[in-house]
């Protein structure tokens, strides 16, 4: 035995009894001799479209997952295996095939070595960093309802693209889990230079939630694991003066150099117009035109009131904070201007100096929502801010978040005081952003988020007619029992869905409808 494969066993051993979630799937060798490495996932072709039905049968029996129909080939649909399903995905794929009712049906394979200029292109979904299965936030091994869903969304994005400027105390560039994603010399406030500094550990903290690099066996899984990170230092206490003008000069510095998103987990106690005058320069003027994503922390003043700057504009996303069991964090602002809610306590993330530490605080939540952004903006670069901050709302989850009582009076769906229109969604947010087609203005993007490109009506009692002038590609419908694809028939621009057959009364469905033009989305409940 190799030092290589008794590594690998050692592993897997600790892993066995520390009672960690440990997934063992078979090594091949190709035709060419190249190690592959079978995945979850299989991929069936259908006969024709009806055969959906025998493909929803089957998945059942074998308990498989319909991850989706394809786009660009709509007779294929991709499945995926799960801990009851018992057999692996080579296996599955050759069961579906011998009863002859598909046209194909193969098991996914990946390299299970690839060359060092090819690992960025390697998707991360089941992540090997040391330390992931201590982040609750986005790997949860005991319960899944208050993680973010965050690996099923890599499959559409990573955030390659995408800068993210972290607005803090500053970030260790030479941590050997940011380093890789840490892009220019950054730019420190107190110096009013483009060098940043650190001040202490709380930047580096939030930088590594955001996109600390993943897939490289070193310590945590970032949520955009490939975006960019640009330091934006600031002594965020002690003897500094005029601090407002000082951070007003970071969010400028940032804009004008092109950060898409800006992560800012801090807030002043007295308001500034220099602070007031940056921050809309940034929203409307940033990513020429398309305006910088703004995050921002509620707060830890556990107020009924979120706080300054994080209200003072409907653009910028405010962020509270939850714990692993679905209640808001004691800390956590919360009230009007509240937007969403993400992980805020025991967050483990980097520390300068190659450590590794737990911190608690709305602080926490926001790099998680910056993150999001990432992915977004990485799977269609097109999008306004608004675009963002609408989808990202539109999409969160609001089952078991313990005490909510959400109403049906804001914007984007109902909304709750302390959890503002719920936890997010990362799986569901990036699902819903429409695809990058290349060339297309900003103004074509928005409006192909708009319901009127997709007519939603009934035509009885209990049945919805989704129709479209161009042809419905898919449709994604999530609500607090989770999220399912529904079957739409091949070159068909008109649906009916038997409401009385599959949706649930006094229940909350939003459906993302994907056509040629566009993704729509709606709000319905029965």
């Amino acid at each position: 035995m190799t030092d290589g494969e008794d590594d690998v066993f050692s592993r897997a051993e600790d892993s066995f009894e520390n009672n960690e979630y440990v997934c063992v799937t078979p090594c091949y060798v190709s035709q060419d001799g190249s190690d592959i490495v079978a995945t979850n996932y299989l991929n069936v072709r259908l006969k024709k479209c009806d055969d959906i039905t025998l493909l929803a049968s089957l998945a059942e029996e074998y308990h498989l997952e319909i991850v989706r129909q394809d786009v660009f080939l709509p007779l294929w649909y991709v499945l995926s295996i799960t801990p009851q399903t018992g057999l692996t995905s080579v296996e599955v794929a050759n069961l579906l095939f011998e009863t002859g009712h598909f046209q194909c049906s193969v098991a996914d394979f990946t390299s299970a070595g690839l060359d060092a200029d090819n690992k960025s292109s390697v998707l991360p979904f089941c992540p090997n960093d040391e330390s992931v299965s201590s982040q609750w936030a986005i790997y949860r091994t005991d319960d899944y309802s208050f993680d973010i869903n965050l690996f099923p969304a890599w499959e559409y994005s990573t955030g390659r693209g995408v800068t993210i400027g972290i607005v803090d105390t500053g970030v260790d560039v030479t941590h050997g889990d940011l380093s890789d994603n840490v892009m220019g010399e950054g730019f420190d406030c107190e110096t009013g230079i483009s060098h940043s500094l650190v001040y202490d550990e709380h930047g580096t903290h939030c930088a590594g939630i955001a996109a600390a690099v993943t897939n490289n066996h070193l310590m945590i899984a970032g949520v955009a694991p490939e975006a960019k990170l640009v330091s934006i230092s600031k002594l965020m206490s002690g003897s500094s003066t005029n601090n407002a003008l000082k951070l007003a000069d970071g969010i400028s510095w940032a804009w004008q150099n092109g950060i898409d998103v800006l992560s800012c987990s801090w807030h002043m106690n007295v308001e500034n117009e220099a602070i007031d005058e940056a921050i809309e320069n940034a929203l409307q003027y940033g990513r020429q035109g398309k305006g910088c994503v703004i995050v921002f922390a509620a707060g830890n003043q556990m107020t009924g009131q979120v706080s300054y700057p994080a209200r003072i504009d409907e653009r910028i996303i405010t962020v509270g904070a939850i714990t692993r069991l679905g209640a808001k964090a004691s800390f956590s602002n919360y009230g009007v201007g509240l937007d969403v809610v993400a992980p805020g306590h025991e967050i483990l993330s980097t520390l300068p100096l190659n450590n590794l530490g737990y911190k608690d605080g709305t602080s926490m939540a926001c790099p998680h929502v910056s993150g999001l952004a990432a992915l977004m903006l990485g799977k269609n670069p097109s999008l306004t801010n608004q675009d963002v901050a609408r989808i990202i709302s539109l999409t969160t989850r609001k089952d078991g978040l313990m005490n909510a009582s959400f109403t049906e009076h804001e914007e984007y769906g109902t909304w709750d005081l302390r959890y503002g229109y719920g936890l997010i969604d990362a799986e569901m947010a990036v699902l819903a952003v429409p695809e990058d087609e290349g060339g297309l203005t900003s103004k074509t993007e928005r409006n192909s988020l708009q319901q009127e490109s997709v007519r939603f009506c009934f035509s009885k009692q209990s049945d919805i007619v989704i129709s479209s002038p161009t042809i419905i590609k898919s449709i994604a419908v999530k609500s607090s029992q989770g999220f399912t694809m529904w079957h739409v028939l091949c070159n068909s621009n008109r649906v009916v869905c038997p409401l009385g057959e599959s949706l649930s009364p006094s229940q909350i469905y939003i459906f993302m409808v994907r056509t040629e033009a566009g993704t729509s989305v709606f709000k319905y409940k029965k």
